[in-house]
């Protein structure tokens, strides 16, 4: 993405999926903030498998709940996390 042209800013996850809304899980996953010029930044997460994350995901306020074009959701869970 940087080769591209984009600005790249890897970041340190925890996966969430299945986890109870107070569950604390470890920083084990990373995935990427890019900023697309003219539009905002956008969490890219390539590395996970399956029907997930197939699209970046705006990380504007306005944007949280987002739906993807699968039929699932983004939303916040607590504190900013989403």
């Amino acid at each position: 993405l940087e080769a591209i042209g984009f600005k790249v800013t890897p970041l340190l996850c925890r996966v969430r999926w299945g986890k109870k809304p107070d569950e604390e899980t470890a920083f084990t996953h990373m995935c990427l903030k890019v900023e697309v010029e003219g539009e905002g930044e956008y969490l890219a997460d390539v590395g996970f498998a399956g029907t997930n994350s197939i699209e970046p995901i705006p990380l504007d306020a306005a944007s949280v709940p987002h739906a993807l074009s699968d039929g699932t959701w983004w939303t916040e869970e607590r504190d900013g996390y989403v």
